[in-house]
């Protein structure tokens, strides 16, 4: 998935000549190195790192120290205080809740401020306690404060040693929440995976309709976030999060910031790294981006690692559950009933039950189901309930199409949550910002081919990440690339050998991209290996708690 990417001499003294003008010369000269010197004196005493402005910025060293000179004010949440399905009462009682002022442009800061939501959970060792450790559970686009209070039970370990802090950042959630819908109007686009000619049509043709089509319809609703979000847009990068997380360290009272991120997080924790070398503490990164793979080449890679995911999933269909599974003989036999049973849906959906099957929907099942051994059982039962029995709503279901009742879901927003597209908004706000890649239909057509032969069903998936930023207001940028992080601890970077979202290679070479990276690698499948492994909970445990670093190279089973 996807960061903001960024870029007075001394007037000659006229000296009266005659008696004592050259003394009058040298106090002046003294004078002026006083004053510079002081000024140094004064900028080290500045709790920030250094920053380049962006070229327009009329000020070249701006004053944040009202910023950083704040204090949180913790107070219960209420009833408010996480959105959605993770508003529970266990959740809400233990959770403290403050707000966070940053600027919104951190090289202008009489822009404007922005308020931004944080959360804790306060550590429960007593004495033990080590300091702050803040999450940032990916994206872009998810609540951090909603992430923590869902994800509160299985961090236990941690939490003895650690206060455990959420935040919502700039343009998420609770934190001036970006939208790109009127209420009044259309839904976000929705990409299709469909891109075969229905009937007799030209292939070809029919896709670059299509793709045309779509890129009007992204660009549509650029013009969309521009009107309803405009004046954030810019200043929604990785860029000026992570600064934002550096304002929040000072706000907790640590001297470094201990962090543990997954998926976008990676991406964030190694920007951070960056910008502030000497303010990093313990942090870990799961689900690494790869911070040299451009839009075309990170789709390519992620439909290589879909085509291993299905084939890992049929392998593991075939072997251990024959009854179960609907397939039977070779791998290769099995994908291609598979493909048969996807390509029938071309032109030729199934309804069923209030849902409708399509090639779209049918992806999605796969996507959401492959890479997740724990769904595998419904993955398996959904699909032989459409090769045997022809009843496609189970597998609907799989790619939410349908709810259990059959009728389609939609999520309702309560009074206080976030705009319903928010994580939606934010999440193409963030990515088209961090990215100068901008695609026409006819360049996402010739990239095309490349990725159907990658992984026939899944891989055209890949295609609509090309068009995403049609028409962004504000272009981007590729700054947020250059992670070098000379001067910071050891960076433990968790990776699993099959990710579809980050694939394993994006690791090693965020690794090499910041200096200080170790990788320890989980050898299963699937996004975020600290859920997904004892053995690498308890590596990550222990770093975090004693500072011990497993070798570079590790692996966890």
């Amino acid at each position: 998935m996807g960061p903001v990417r960024s870029r007075s001499p001394l007037s000659g003294m006229l000296a009266r000549r005659g008696p004592g003008g050259v003394w009058i010369i040298v106090l002046a000269v003294l004078a002026v190195v006083a004053l510079v010197l002081a000024a140094l004196a004064y900028a080290a005493t500045l709790p920030y790192a250094p920053y380049d402005p962006p070229s327009d910025s009329r000020d070249p060293r701006p004053d944040l120290r009202r910023y950083y000179q704040q204090t949180l004010s913790w107070t219960h949440c209420g009833r408010h205080g996480v959105s959605g399905g993770v508003r529970t009462p266990a959740a809400v009682s233990a959770m403290r809740c403050a707000r966070l002022k940053v600027p919104l442009d951190y090289s202008a800061p009489a822009k404007g401020t922005l308020t931004l939501a944080v959360s804790r959970f306060g550590a429960s060792g007593g004495r033990h306690r080590l300091g702050s450790l803040v999450f940032g559970f990916g994206g872009p686009g998810g609540s951090g404060v909603d992430q923590l209070a869902a994800h509160i039970g299985g961090l236990a370990r941690l939490r003895q040693s650690y206060d455990l802090i959420g935040l919502d950042p700039r343009g998420w959630g609770r934190s001036h929440p970006l939208t790109c819908t009127d209420p009044r109007g259309a839904a976000p686009v929705a990409a299709s995976a469909d891109t075969a000619a229905p009937g007799d049509a030209d292939p070809v043709d029919d896709a670059a309709v299509q793709l045309r089509t779509e890129a009007q319809q992204y660009a549509d609703h650029a013009r969309d976030c521009a009107r309803l979000s405009g004046p954030m847009l810019p200043y929604v990068g990785t860029t000026n999060i992570a600064r934002d997380l550096d304002v929040l360290r000072q706000a907790l009272g640590d001297r470094k910031l201990n962090y543990f991120g997954t998926s976008y997080g990676s991406q964030l924790g190694a920007v951070y790294a960056h910008q502030f070398p000497h303010h990093t503490g313990r942090f870990v990164l799961d689900g690494i981006v790869d911070p040299t793979s451009d839009t075309k080449r990170t789709a390519l890679a992620r439909a290589n690692e879909d085509e291993r995911g299905i084939r890992d999933f049929l392998t593991d269909c075939l072997r251990r559950h024959g009854a179960e599974c609907p397939f039977h003989g070779t791998v290769d036999t099995a994908e291609a009933r598979l493909r048969r049973a996807y390509d029938a849906l071309d032109g030729h959906p199934l309804a069923v039950r209030g849902a409708v099957l399509d090639q779209q929907t049918f992806s999605h099942a796969l996507a959401d189901s492959v890479f997740d051994q724990g769904e595998w059982h419904a993955l398996r039962s959904a699909l032989r309930a459409l090769v045997i029995r022809r009843d496609a709503l189970p597998l609907a279901r799989l790619g939410g199409a349908t709810g259990p009742g059959g009728a389609g879901v939609t999520r309702r927003v309560a009074a206080g949550d976030p705009p319903a597209d928010n994580a939606y908004a934010a999440s193409l706000a963030v990515r088209c910002r961090d990215s100068a890649d901008r695609y026409t239909p006819q360049e996402a057509q010739a990239v095309l081919p490349s990725l159907v032969r990658a992984a026939p069903i899944l891989g055209p998936l890949g295609v609509h990440e090309l068009l995403a930023c049609t028409g962004w207001v504000g272009g981007g940028d590729d700054s947020w690339r250059d992670v070098r992080a000379g001067g910071a601890p050891h960076i433990l970077m968790v990776a699993t050998a099959t990710d579809p979202v980050t694939p394993h290679g994006g690791a090693r070479r965020m690794a090499e991209a910041t200096g200080v990276g170790v990788v320890l690698t989980y050898r299963g499948q699937g996004h975020g290996a600290y859920r997904l492994s004892e053995c690498v909970r308890q590596r990550v445990d222990r770093f975090l708690r004693t500072g011990l670093m497993p070798a570079d190279g590790s692996t966890c089973d």
